[in-house]
């Protein structure tokens, strides 16, 4: 993860809950004040302190990630398997806004992640119109020379964008441990811990190893990636995402599900120009693929079911379009 000056984010406040149990006020108040203390202890350490010394890890210190990217895409439309068929547009927006060095002798970085998914078409099994995961990515790094602890947590709103509120808070967490074996080459291990979604585990473990100055692969669980500096306007990447979330919903006509878990996985190539203003633009195609729609319980009207939990989808052709920055 690159380096970047330690900022502050403005005042906010947080409706919480757990799985759809509240969490006590003072909970949640202190939450945010520990929160906000760490980052003005990191934004006071990293002005004291700066970088120290230390072995090059390829996973934690390389520069291959943009301090921010705004993108949005299209899926064709996908068969549901007897229940018809929809095609999705989505939009998602990534921002590193804070990174402090030297937190109780750890580094803490601070990201703010949103992405949502339009359903063009509910098909005939009610699908919701949106949903949207707008979360905290906050990361905790302790570093002994080439070997590292990192635990990340994920706090947020995962859900239908008709159902908003403190029932549909969620906080994934996560462990990992990572080892720098060479400057170039680094790997991971470690698992993602999600409470009250359909996947409670999720492996994240692998490698990445900057082949040469212009190639660099990152060969992990979730996400895959092999990026190609072409020179200094022109990227490359070839992607892999596996991706499983879980999404509180409202009852929609006589449809009473609780929750729904969207699964797919995608391969891409993408293609980004530096413009004259520093930024980056981009396009990315491939295929969505092992794609599942799973709701927590079934569509049920007078004792009938009507709708399965388990439905697939069929294979489908995305594009999709970024603009980012480096640092």
């Amino acid at each position: 993860m690159s380096s970047k000056s330690a900022q502050l984010a403005p005042s906010f406040h947080v409706d919480t809950a757990w799985g759809g149990r509240k969490i006590d006020d003072v909970k949640a108040r202190l939450f945010i004040i520990s929160l906000w203390a760490c980052m003005v202890a990191g934004q006071a350490a990293a002005a004291s302190y700066g970088p120290k010394a230390r072995p090059h890890c390829q996973i934690l210190d390389h520069s291959w990630d943009p301090l921010w990217e705004v993108q949005f895409g299209y899926t064709a439309s996908s068969d549901l398997k007897g229940y018809g068929s929809t095609d999705t547009f989505e939009l998602g927006a990534d921002w590193e806004f804070a990174y402090f060095y030297d937190v109780l002798a750890s580094d803490i970085d601070l990201n703010l992640r949103v992405h949502t998914t339009m359903f063009l078409d509910s098909g005939d099994i009610q699908l919701p119109d949106q949903v949207v995961k707008l979360y905290l990515d906050m990361g905790w790094t302790w570093r002994n020379g080439a070997n590292a602890i990192q635990a990340r947590v994920k706090p947020g709103l995962y859900s239908d964008i008709e159902e908003m509120g403190g029932s549909t808070f969620f906080l994934p967490f996560s462990i990992a441990g990572i080892r720098a074996f060479a400057p170039t080459i680094s790997g991971i291990a470690g698992l993602e811990i999600r409470p009250s979604f359909e996947r409670n585990l999720l492996p994240c473990a692998g490698i990445e190893w900057q082949i040469h100055d212009t190639l660099n692969l990152q060969a992990q669980l979730p996400e895959s990636r092999l990026e190609w500096r072409i020179n200094d306007e022109w990227r490359a990447a070839l992607g892999f995402l596996w991706e499983s979330t879980d999404y509180a919903l409202r009852e929609k006509s006589t449809f009473d599900r609780k929750q729904m878990t969207l699964e797919y996985s995608k391969a891409g190539l993408n293609v980004t120009h530096l413009t004259g203003d520093g930024f980056y633009v981009g396009m990315e195609i491939g295929r969505v693929f092992d794609r599942t729609i799973e709701f927590q319980e079934p569509g049920i009207f007078n004792d009938v079911e009507l709708v399965d939990t388990d439905i697939d989808m069929t294979d489908a052709t995305y594009v999709s379009f970024m603009i980012n920055r480096f640092f």
